[in-house]
C-alpha cells in the first residue's frame, strides 16, 4: 500500500517538474493549477494567521491526521497481513503526528 503511494508521488513530482511539456495537456494543467491553487491559499492563510491561531490550526491537523492514521493502522493490521517494514513505516508517521499533536496540546 506504502508503496503504491509513494510510486504514485514520485510520478506526480516527475509530471510536476516536467513542467511546460506537461502543462500542453488542459487536463494535466487543471489537475496541477487546483493543487497549486489549494497549496497557495493554506500558505496565505497561514500568513495572515497570528501564532496562537496557525499553532492551533497544527493543533488541529496533527490531531486529525493522527486519528486517521491510527484507523488505517488498526485496519490493515487487523484485516490484513502487511509486511512488518510497511508496517513499522505507517507506525512511525503516525507516531511523528501523534507527538506533534500532543506537544501542541496544552
Amino acid at each position: 500500500m506504502l508503496k503504491i503511494i509513494l510510486t504514485c508521488f514520485v510520478v506526480l513530482i516527475s509530471v510536476y517538474w516536467a513542467g511546460e511539456k506537461a502543462r500542453r495537456n488542459p487536463k494535466i494543467d487543471a489537475f496541477l493549477s487546483a493543487i497549486e491553487g489549494h497549496y497557495s491559499r493554506l500558505n496565505e492563510r497561514l500568513e495572515d494567521s497570528t501564532t496562537i491561531a496557525g499553532l492551533m490550526f497544527l493543533r488541529r491537523f496533527y490531531g486529525w491526521f493522527s486519528v486517521i492514521l491510527f484507523v488505517l493502522l488498526y485496519t490493515i493490521l487487523r484485516f490484513s497481513r502487511p509486511s512488518p517494514t510497511s508496517a513499522l513505516s505507517l507506525f512511525s508517521v503516525f507516531a511523528f503526528a501523534f507527538m506533534g499533536w500532543f506537544s501542541i496540546n496544552g
